[in-house]
């Protein structure tokens, strides 16, 4: 099992990347999120994250809730000559993991409707966790808790 923080090395929650990816200035939409994947994690983790070759083919997770999404490795990270994904994204919509941990966070505005502003420290704090455990058993699980 590893754990995939959404906090950094120095120890904040990026305004424009990971569960706030929505937020950049790329080609994103509001929500859209990815748990992000440190070389630490590939290091500290042999073979539970693949190689680059292997990755962009969707799977499904199982969440701890039961709650199965759909998701594909993304991006590119080399570590010692080789590639490997530095993030996990809900597929085919980004938004969709986004949409997912908000609702777990329980972030939403008075009138009931989810709220798409930044996710801080604080608000990972107050739900109990700053990241997502991830396992690979017959199949990848994470946990949210």
């Amino acid at each position: 099992m590893a754990f995939l923080n959404f906090v950094n090395s120095l120890g904040f929650v990026s305004t424009q990347s990971g569960i706030n990816w929505g937020h950049s200035s790329g080609h994103v939409v509001n929500y859209d999120a990815y748990i992000p994947i440190r070389k630490n994690i590939i290091i500290n983790n042999p073979g539970l994250i693949p190689r680059k070759s292997d990755q962009n083919t969707p799977f499904f997770v199982t969440w701890d809730n039961g709650v199965t999404m759909q998701m594909t490795f993304e991006g590119t990270q080399t570590i010692n000559g080789v590639n490997y994904p530095k993030q996990l994204s809900s597929h085919p919509n980004k938004n969709d993991l986004g949409y997912y941990l908000r609702n777990r966070m329980k972030l939403f505005l008075p009138d009931g409707n989810l709220d798409s502003r930044i996710i801080t420290l604080q608000d990972l704090n107050n739900y109990g966790t700053t990241g997502v455990n991830l396992t690979y058993t017959d199949r990848y699980y994470c946990s949210f808790k």
